[in-house]
């Protein structure tokens, strides 16, 4: 008899971690969005440190991009070749 209540309260609290693993689930996604939201309005005004940053933006196409690598470092401009990014 005990096994079985053990189980019981096992199940009971699967079924608890199972909805709060869903809740936290859902939170994430939103948060996920929300950030795709804030970066559409701070990154077009917001200097890439890198190539690859501007990639990774969505740039693809090869050309002279300014950077800016730290805050310490005033923008400059750079030579990006996407021809092979992957």
């Amino acid at each position: 008899m005990k096994l079985h209540s053990q189980n019981e309260e096992l199940a009971t609290e699967n079924d608890v971690l199972r909805n709060k693993v869903g809740n936290l689930e859902t939170r994430v996604s939103q948060l996920e969005t929300d950030v795709l939201e804030l970066e559409k309005i701070v990154i077009p005004g917001k200097i890439a440190a890198s190539c690859q940053e501007l990639h990774d933006r969505g740039v693809r196409t090869s050309g002279s991009y300014q950077i800016r690598p730290t805050i310490d470092i005033e923008p400059f401009y750079v030579h990006c070749d996407f021809r092979n990014a992957v």
